[in-house]
């Protein structure tokens, strides 16, 4: 590799020190891009990689100095420049084939032709900060903590040096300001650093202590534990060989409730803050329940629970005093509310309502009696976590996209999302004191991982590309040696393929689509079609395999499902949404519309012979079939005959064709399990019992039936993180 010039770092750049980059104010300190009265946050590596480019402006830089200078020795995907470069292109309205600030030398490199670079003063202005589509984001590995540490503490002394500039100005002078205050990077310190999970946080109304769920150092029996922000002393609120999680605390402080997970329902349980009193239940549901939320006037408790759904949540009101729920929200097939947070008024509830068909997640925001709802889209496909400002007008939401997980400010009145600059890309569930001064949020990133086990031998299963990035939805060629799969490990979801032992990776996706889903192989094995989206507008995409050229097959969908082929590889099953109803719905690949054949179904497979179609419908039990030749003239039974009578949505998670066998997944008592039934004689197999949780789409069976893969879904371990004397951008 060739010899690479010494790079200053941020630390290392004048505090004052801002570049003019064409109609661009870059400022690598606060990490910032003006143009006017807008502005840009940058995350870490872009700021770094756009620094590389400025210091050698004109000169070009190859893709070995880039990686070396911006990433050091941190192991990143070859592509990791190009999709860098291709974001800071989008950020400044560049364009690749007509370059005003980047230009792309043909087997050299990048240079920054952008003319002239002036430094000059960084302005105590700041206009409005958009939201900033997160850059490709390195795998996850030892850092630079000595820069790290340095940048944040260049960054308070500048955020110090604009607020005593403030203060100085003399009296009278205050329009000198020029406009709103650039804000740096807000300092979060870590909060608690046990082995584990650390999850749910939950900051006090006063803001002095915070409630969590801590699972132990081999995270098995979550109990609730409080802290206080300034101190290492942490109370045991609860001892309980159930599960407890999601704590809230009462309006005055002195209680907290919590959900304890026992025996296939959830209670609902309080004590007393301090610790040492008596566990009382007030209420419970049958099945799952999930997030938990204190009224300000103390009169309800709110949560979302599976009870009463064949799939899915809904929002539920306990009275604090006891008794039964009162049902707020009515999601439609295969949607889901939950993550409800009340007003600090206690007029209005917010919430996410997820689409599990493969749609963007939404923020709900309603009166506390179900009433008048409005939904309002974010652009990131999973929201994790609500937690409402003082102002009553504000969010602070959790959201994920491209696999980063970051935290942003939704303005209720605009819907306009900002990010709030964290320096971090792993921030979520998101928890704030009643002053909205006091941030704690989980630091913590889920992974899926791919398992193969061999069906016929007694060996464990068998970890598929060890990865510290997420692995999941893979599938077996019906023929061939090869598995389709997608992972996140070059910054977002993308499609790969390899051999079945795992072996020669190679990527037919390429960033192009916001998320992939849902790979399925062609018949013979020649094509793959998947499922991407962009700005929750879902597409049917084919690649083919051995030239690695894609087209769209269908475009523009709102909610949307890809099934599989038909039997003969000339078309596609695919379930969509449409008149409010979800509809089976077969695509000729030679061309033509796609002809709608059932309603209702939400899942549907081919027999391979192509006698059959089996499916499954939104909100009843079963899965069902009936001859292909009577669906496709609108004949015969409504359902068909039910060949899986115990698929329930909720519960059962999924299923999936294996020649004259259907794959069920499940869940009991804490474990999943993976069933192998036959078709005509209904006689049943276990193939897999492991504990946790496995990702409902991965779920594949090799074409000699001796290999199953799997994936597991993965919390990986977390710490929550706090951030004092916050202020909300």
């Amino acid at each position: 590799m060739a010899s690479v010039p010494r790079l200053r770092t941020i630390d290392e750049v004048a505090v004052h020190e801002s570049f003019q980059i064409g109609e661009w104010l870059f400022t690598p300190a606060l990490h910032t891009l003006c143009q006017g009265e807008r502005q840009v946050v940058l995350r870490a590596k872009l700021v770094d990689l756009l620094l590389a480019l400025v210091e050698d402006a004109g000169q070009v830089l190859t893709r070995d100095e880039l990686l070396l200078r911006v990433w050091g020795t941190i192991v990143v995907t070859d592509d990791a420049v190009t999709r860098g470069i291709s974001e800071l292109r989008r950020l400044l309205g560049d364009d690749r084939h007509a370059p005003q600030y980047i230009e792309t030398i043909r087997k050299g490199g990048y240079r920054l032709v952008a003319s002239p670079v002036v430094r000059r003063p960084a302005r105590a202005a700041g206009p409005t900060v958009e939201r900033a589509t997160p850059e490709l984001a390195a795998p996850a590995g030892p850092t630079s903590e000595p820069a790290s540490i340095r940048r944040r503490a260049v960054a308070l002394i500048v955020a110090a040096g604009l607020v005593l500039a403030w203060l100085c100005l003399p009296a009278g002078r205050a329009d000198a300001h020029e406009g709103p205050r650039v804000l740096a990077p807000a300092r979060p310190v870590p909060f608690t650093v046990f082995p584990g999970r650390e999850t749910d946080p939950a900051v006090s109304p006063d803001g002095r202590r915070v409630a969590f769920a801590w699972g132990g150092a081999d995270d098995r029996q979550y109990d609730i534990y409080v802290k206080a922000p300034r101190g290492d002393a942490v109370v045991q609120i609860t001892d309980d060989a159930a599960s407890d999680t999601h704590p809230t605390w009462s309006p005055d402080g002195a209680r907290i409730a919590f959900l304890r997970h026992e025996g296939g329902r959830t209670h609902v349980c309080a004590v007393a803050a301090a610790g040492g009193g008596v566990v009382l239940r007030l209420g419970g549901t049958a099945g799952y329940a999930t997030g938990l939320d204190w009224s300000p006037d103390g009169a309800h408790l709110l949560f979302a629970s599976t009870q009463g759904r064949a799939h899915g949540l809904r929002l539920g009101a306990l009275p604090a005093a006891g008794g039964d729920p009162v049902w707020l929200s009515d999601p439609g097939a295969l949607e889901s509310d939950h993550s409800a947070v009340f007003a600090p008024d206690g007029a209005r509830v917010a919430f996410v309502r997820t689409d599990t068909a493969g749609g963007v997640d939404r923020v709900c925001v309603m009166g506390r009696d179900g009433i008048g709802m409005r939904m309002m889209a974010t652009g990131c496909r999973k929201l994790r976590g609500l937690a409402w400002a003082r102002d009553d007008d504000s969010l602070v939401v959790g959201g994920e996209d491209h696999g980063q997980s970051r935290l942003y400010r939704l303005d209720l009145r605009s819907g306009a999302l900002r990010e709030i600059p964290l320096r971090e890309e792993r921030a979520s569930h998101p928890s704030l004191s009643r002053d909205a001064r006091t941030l704690v949020y989980e630091d913590a990133q889920p992974r899926d991982h791919l398992w193969e086990v061999q069906l016929h031998a007694k060996g464990k299963p068998r970890r598929m590309m060890a990865t510290t990035h997420s692995e999941r939805e893979g599938t077996y060629a019906p023929v061939g040696a090869a598995i389709a799969w997608v992972s996140d490990r070059s910054g977002g979801a993308d499609l790969w393929l390899a051999e079945t032992a795992g072996s020669a990776p190679r990527r037919l996706t390429r960033g192009e689509h916001d998320d992939v889903q849902l790979p399925r192989w062609s018949p013979d094995a020649r094509h793959i079609a998947y499922q991407a989206s962009a700005a929750g507008r879902t597409g049917l995409w084919l690649v083919d395999v051995a030239k690695g050229t894609h087209r769209c097959v269908l475009a523009d969908l709102a909610r949307a499902r890809l099934c599989g082929w038909t039997a003969d590889g000339e078309a596609l099953w695919f379930a969509s949404v449409r008149a409010g109803e979800w509809q089976l719905q077969r695509l000729p690949l030679a061309g033509g519309p796609a002809q709608p054949v059932l309603s209702g179904v939400t899942q549907a497979a081919e027999s391979a012979d192509g006698r059959w179609l089996y499916s499954s419908y939104a909100g009843r039990r079963g899965v069902w079939r009936r001859p292909l030749a009577d669906v496709l003239v609108g004949g015969g039974a409504e359902a068909g005959e039910c060949v899986v009578r115990d698929f329930v949505p909720r519960a059962t998670w999924s299923w999936r064709l294996a020649g004259d066998h259907v794959l069920l997944l499940r869940m009991r008592g804490g474990q999943s399990e993976v069933l192998r039934r036959a078709l005509d004689t209904r006689a049943e197999e276990l193939l897999l019992r492991c504990p946790g949780r496995l990702h409902a789409p991965s779920l594949s069976l090799s074409a000699d039936r001796s290999r199953l893969l799997v994936a597991t879904v993965s919390e990986g371990e977390s710490d929550l993180n706090l951030i004092e004397d916050f202020d909300l951008p």
